[in-house]
């Protein structure tokens, strides 16, 4: 079984810490927009946005076509049936995440990604969620956003939040602030991407060395010299293999990803001097199966990063060369 375990970065800019993410943020700006099964879609629209406005948040809803708004609230309840591999299982996803316009500082392209994210642990389960489980999900997930609201324009909250609930969501600022937000990947290009500037990570478990190294070879043969000494506020690219272990999985497979992102710091638009850690670029492979052979992991690692290669390549045609390391 190979396990990974995700890192979190905590070097960031003096500007983000302390400070919610959320901070003058218009509401009139925002559009709520729910991502769920269509029997559910006016149901739970109705539910997340009467719990803004009675805490004095008032966004619009997706339906109203006539509004183009900056930034978008994205409420994700998703069930998903796994009967090609799992009959009769689901997997489920419970996200939160404010989508709006931030600026990648090494080529200065402004793109939309997430600013904030509250989300649940996603599980695979045996029967599907019920339209009251996932309203507890939803109701859980607004609330975040909400103490996290008030928490940075104090002066437009009009009713407090428990002592705990504040504490607690104070506590998380500094910690969301420092990690990679990712659940929205962003078509961001590798344009100007200085790779003398990024620390190359693996995670594979037992394989994890064998995998690094063959990664390492095949980026060199490509003429690129991916660093593994982080220093600073380096970008983090990272590859990432992880065969979990699911509550209800169905007898002999569990859930397999593979994956490889580049996260960096991006400032938001809205906050000029704030920064956060944020995913750029991502390719992923996630599926339900058996354990994966030695053979499988090497073939998804080589895939993955023959499309960031490819990519970095198209990107920066006239300087490719110039990133291969003299000796």
């Amino acid at each position: 079984m190979v396990l990974v375990t995700v890192a979190l970065y905590a070097s960031t800019p003096v500007q983000a810490q302390d400070t919610p993410t959320t901070a003058n943020l218009n509401p009139a700006h925002v559009q709520l927009v729910v991502n769920t099964d269509p029997k559910f879609l006016k149901q739970f629209s109705i539910l997340a946005m009467e719990d803004l406005r009675k805490a004095g948040i008032h966004v619009s809803r997706f339906e109203d076509a006539s509004v183009d708004t900056p930034a978008k609230l994205l409420l994700t309840l998703k069930q998903e049936p796994l009967n090609e591999v799992c009959p009769g299982m689901v997997s489920y996803t419970a996200s939160l995440a404010l989508i709006e316009d931030v600026v990648i500082e090494r080529s200065g392209e402004v793109i939309k990604d997430s600013t904030w994210e509250g989300t649940q642990p996603p599980f695979v389960r045996r029967q599907p969620l019920t339209g009251h489980e996932m309203e507890r999900d939803l109701h859980e997930l607004i609330g975040r956003f909400i103490i996290n609201f008030k928490l940075g324009n104090p002066a437009t909250s009009p009713s407090p939040s428990s002592p705990r609930d504040v504490e607690r969501e104070k506590k998380s600022i500094d910690a969301e602030n420092k990690r990679p937000i990712e659940k929205v990947p962003s078509r961001a290009p590798l344009r100007n991407l200085n790779l003398d500037l990024v620390h190359f990570s693996s995670r594979a478990g037992a394989l994890g060395k064998a995998l690094h190294d063959r990664a390492l070879a095949m980026a060199s043969k490509e003429g690129i010299d991916l660093k593994t000494v982080q220093g600073g506020n380096n970008l983090e690219l990272s590859l990432n293999l992880d065969y979990g272990k699911s509550d209800e999985g169905c007898a002999g497979t569990d859930i397999y990803s593979a994956r490889l992102a580049l996260e960096e710091l991006v400032r938001i638009q809205r906050l000029p001097g704030l920064y956060v850690w944020t995913t750029t670029w991502i390719r992923q492979i996630t599926r339900v199966s058996k354990p994966p052979s030695k053979e499988q992991l090497e073939m998804d690692s080589d895939e993955l990063l023959g499309q960031f290669i490819a990519a970095y390549k198209s990107d920066n045609v006239p300087s490719t060369s110039g990133n291969k390391k003299k000796r």
